[in-house]
C-alpha cells in the first residue's frame, strides 16, 4: 500500500470513527439537551426565520448559532434530527479540521494522533448535546487555526479569501472569538514585518502598531457616548467586567451568589432605558473597586487563571469521578503540551500563534467569565490539544522509529505534503 493510499485509509477510519462516536454520545447523553441560553438562541433563530434579523444588530457576535438553526424553523423541520444532524457532523468535522492541522504542522503520525484524540476527548462529547454555541464555535475555532496557519506563510489571494471569511465566521460564533483574533493579528502583524525587516524589528513593529490601534480606540470610546454606552451594553464587556470583581475562582457556589446580586441589580433599574443605566452602574462600580483595591484584584486573576485550568481542584460540588475525568485530561493536556514545547521542534511563528490564541482564553477568563462548568475552557483545551498531540508523537517516534528519520513537513501549506529530511550522505 502506498503511503497515500494509506492516508487517505486512515481519513475515512478517522471520519467514520468520529462520526459513530458522536452519533453513539448523542443518543446515550439523550440530546437535544436544553440550557440556560437555548431559549435565547432558539427564539433569536426563528425571527431570523420570520425575516427578523434586529436581534444581530444587538447581539452580532452570536448571529452564526442562530442563524445555522433559523432553516429549522424556516422548513418545519423535525428538531430533534436536525439538531442531532448539524452538532454532529460539526463536531467531526472539528475532528477531520484537527486532523489536517496536525498534518500540516507536525506530519502524518502527529496529525493522525490529533485526530484520534479529538474524536474521543471526552469534553468535547460532552458538550455535544446541549443546544448551545460550544459544538459549532469549536468547528469555527479549529478551521479558522488552520486558515491563519496557511495564511501564515503564504501571500496568494485565495488563501488570503478563505483565511478572513473563516475570521468572520469565528468572530460571529461567539464574542470570545473577538479577543482571539486581536491576539492573533499581534502575531501574524509581527510575522508579516519580520519578513521585511527581520524578526526583531518585525515584533517591535506589530506591538508598536496595536499600542496605536488601542490608543485610538480608547480615545474614540472616550470622546463618544453613544460609542461608549453601546461598547459597556454588550454583556462580555460591561456585564463581564463587573462580575470580575465579584468572584474568585468560578465555583458554582461564587454563581449563585452572583446571580443574587444581579437579580437585586435588575430589581434597582427600571424604564425604557433600564440596561443602559444598568450597565453604566455595574461599569463604574467596578472600575471603583478596580482603582480602589488593584493588587486585590490581581491577586482574583490570578486564581481564576488557576480554576479556568484547573477546576477541579476547586469546584467542590462536582462528583469524585467528575474531578478524576476533569484532572486527567487537563494533567495529560498540560504534560503532552510541556513535551511538545520542550523536545519537538517546531516553526516559531505557528508556535508563538497557538500560544497567543491560548493565553487569549486564559485572560478573558481571568478577568471576566464565570465558569463553573468548565465550558468556556473548551477553546484552549483544543488549542493546547495541538500541542500535546505533537508531544506524544514526538514520545512515539522516539520509541518507536530510527532516530536519524523525521516525518516533520518544513511548512504549512493547504496541500499538507509533507516534506522528510534526507540521511546524510556517507
Amino acid at each position: 500500500m502506498s503511503r497515500r493510499t494509506a492516508a487517505i485509509a486512515s481519513l475515512a477510519l478517522l471520519a467514520a470513527a468520529a462520526l459513530a462516536i458522536r452519533a453513539l454520545a448523542w443518543h446515550r447523553l439523550g440530546g437535544p439537551i436544553e440550557a440556560v441560553d437555548s431559549g435565547i438562541y432558539r427564539a433569536f433563530a426563528q425571527a431570523m426565520a420570520r425575516g427578523d434579523f434586529s436581534e444581530v444588530a444587538r447581539l452580532p457576535f452570536y448571529a452564526l448559532y442562530p442563524l445555522t438553526l433559523a432553516p429549522m424553523y424556516a422548513w418545519r423541520l423535525p428538531e430533534p434530527g436536525y439538531l442531532a444532524w448539524l452538532h454532529v457532523l460539526a463536531s467531526a468535522g472539528t475532528v477531520l479540521v484537527l486532523w489536517r492541522i496536525g498534518t500540516g504542522l507536525m506530519g502524518d503520525r502527529a496529525g493522525l494522533l490529533l485526530g484520534a484524540a479529538a474524536a474521543i476527548y471526552p469534553f468535547f462529547l460532552f458538550w455535544l448535546p446541549y443546544v448551545l454555541t460550544e459544538t459549532l464555535f469549536l468547528f469555527c475555532l479549529a478551521l479558522y487555526v488552520q486558515a491563519y496557519l496557511t495564511a501564515l506563510q503564504s501571500s496568494r489571494a485565495g488563501v488570503w479569501i478563505w483565511y478572513w471569511l473563516a475570521a468572520l465566521a469565528f468572530a460571529v460564533s461567539r464574542p470570545s472569538a473577538v479577543v482571539c483574533l486581536v491576539f492573533s493579528w499581534l502575531v501574524l502583524g509581527a510575522a508579516r514585518a519580520a519578513r521585511r525587516w527581520g524578526t526583531a524589528r518585525g515584533v517591535v513593529f506589530a506591538l508598536a502598531a496595536a499600542l496605536v490601534v488601542a490608543t485610538g480606540a480608547t480615545a474614540v470610546v472616550a470622546a463618544s457616548p453613544a460609542a461608549r454606552v453601546r461598547l459597556l451594553s454588550i454583556p462580555t464587556i460591561g456585564q463581564t467586567l463587573w462580575a470580575s470583581t465579584k468572584y474568585a475562582t468560578g465555583t458554582i457556589e461564587e454563581l449563585r451568589e452572583l446571580e443574587a446580586l444581579d437579580q437585586e441589580m435588575h430589581r434597582r433599574f427600571s424604564g425604557a432605558d433600564r440596561e443602559r443605566r444598568e450597565y453604566a452602574f455595574k461599569v463604574q462600580e467596578a472600575a471603583g473597586f478596580i482603582s480602589s483595591h488593584p493588587l486585590i484584584y490581581l491577586g482574583m486573576a490570578g486564581r481564576k487563571m488557576v480554576a479556568f485550568w484547573l477546576p477541579w481542584a476547586f469546584a467542590h460540588s462536582w462528583s469524585a469521578a467528575h474531578r478524576a475525568i476533569d484532572a486527567l485530561a487537563t494533567i495529560g493536556l498540560t504534560l503532552g503540551a510541556l513535551i511538545c514545547l520542550t523536545r519537538r521542534p517546531m516553526a516559531p511563528w505557528p508556535l508563538a500563534a497557538l500560544l497567543a490564541m491560548i493565553a487569549s482564553f486564559v485572560l478573558l477568563s481571568a478577568f471576566g467569565q464565570i465558569d463553573p462548568d468548565a465550558r468556556y475552557r473548551l477553546p484552549a483545551e483544543l488549542l493546547v490539544l495541538i500541542l500535546a498531540a505533537g508531544g506524544g508523537e514526538s514520545l512515539l517516534r522516539e520509541r518507536c522509529a530510527p532516530a536519524a528519520i523525521e516525518s516533520r513537513p518544513e511548512r504549512f501549506s493547504p496541500t499538507m505534503h509533507c516534506a522528510r529530511r534526507r540521511l546524510p550522505h556517507a
